[in-house]
C-alpha cells in the first residue's frame, strides 16, 4: 500500500453461521502483505471484529467477501492516520439481497478553516471541528467534561493569550466552528496538549460511522442506494463510539 493506516473493522451478516463462513475465507484467504493484515479476530452473534495494527485499510478485504458471498453482508471500518497523514476516514461496503455490491468512503481532514486539501477532495469529506454551539449548554455529542474543559482553554486564552474566535464553516458562512488551528494559533502554551488530546478524539469520533449519518452507497457501474444491505440485524453492531 505504501502508507500505513490504523484502521478497526466489522463484518456483519445474518447470523453466527455466516460469520464463521466469512471467518473461514478470511483465515484462508490468499492476499498479498501489501492489501492487508488482520489482527484479533472476535466473533459474537453476527458480528466479526479486527484491527489492522497499523498495518492498513480493509477496503480490500471487504470487497473480496462481498463478491465472494451470497447472501447480504456489510462491512465497515474506521482509519486514523499513523503516519503522519493528514485525514483519516471511514469505508463502508455491502452486498445486498438482489446481489449487488455498493461502497462509500467519507474522509475527515485534519485541515483547518483557509486550508483545503489538494488531492480527492471531490470526495465525500469532512473537515475535523468542533461546532461553537455545542460548547454553549450540555449536550449527547460531546461529554461535559470535554465541554468545561473547552470553555476553560477559552477563557484561559482570554486572560493569558490571544482571544481565540471561531471561524465560518466551510460548507456554510453562518455556521460557525472552532478548527484546530483556531485554538493552536492562539491558545496558552499550557493547554496545547490537551486540545490535541481534544481533537485526536474527535477526530476517531468522526471517522466512525454510525447509523444516524446519511450516506449513499455506489457500485461500479454508478448506480446508487441509501439503503443499507437488508436481513442483518444492526443492533449487534459493535464498532462504535
Amino acid at each position: 500500500m505504501g502508507v500505513f493506516w490504523k484502521s478497526e473493522g466489522e463484518i456483519l451478516t445474518k447470523n453466527k453461521d455466516r460469520c464463521l463462513e466469512i471467518n473461514d475465507f478470511i483465515q484462508n484467504i490468499d492476499v498479498k502483505f501489501e492489501d492487508f493484515k488482520i489482527y484479533k479476530i472476535n466473533i459474537d452473534k453476527c458480528s466479526i471484529r479486527f484491527g489492522s495494527n497499523g498495518y492498513g485499510s480493509y477496503e480490500t478485504l471487504f470487497d473480496k467477501i462481498c463478491n465472494n458471498f451470497k447472501f447480504p453482508i456489510f462491512c465497515h471500518e474506521r482509519v486514523i492516520p499513523c503516519q503522519g497523514q493528514e485525514y483519516g476516514f471511514f469505508h463502508l461496503c455491502g452486498r445486498w439481497i438482489d446481489g449487488s455490491v455498493k461502497s462509500y468512503t467519507e474522509k475527515v481532514y485534519k485541515w483547518s478553516s483557509g486550508d483545503e486539501p489538494n488531492d480527492d477532495y471531490a470526495d465525500s469529506a469532512q473537515i475535523l471541528n468542533i461546532p461553537t454551539h455545542l460548547l454553549s449548554k450540555k449536550n449527547q455529542y460531546i461529554s461535559e467534561k470535554r465541554r468545561n474543559e473547552l470553555i476553560k482553554i477559552l477563557e484561559n486564552a482570554s486572560k493569558k493569550g490571544t482571544p481565540i474566535t471561531d471561524s465560518a464553516a466551510w460548507y456554510d458562512s453562518e455556521e460557525k466552528l472552532y478548527y484546530l488551528n483556531d485554538f493552536i494559533d492562539n491558545c496558552h502554551a499550557d493547554d496545547e496538549d490537551k486540545i490535541y488530546e481534544i481533537f485526536d478524539e474527535e477526530l476517531i469520533k468522526m471517522c466512525t460511522w454510525n447509523r444516524d449519518l446519511s450516506i449513499m452507497f455506489i457500485d461500479d457501474e454508478g448506480e446508487e442506494t441509501i439503503n443499507l444491505p437488508e436481513k442483518i440485524n444492526y443492533e449487534n453492531l459493535r464498532l462504535s463510539i
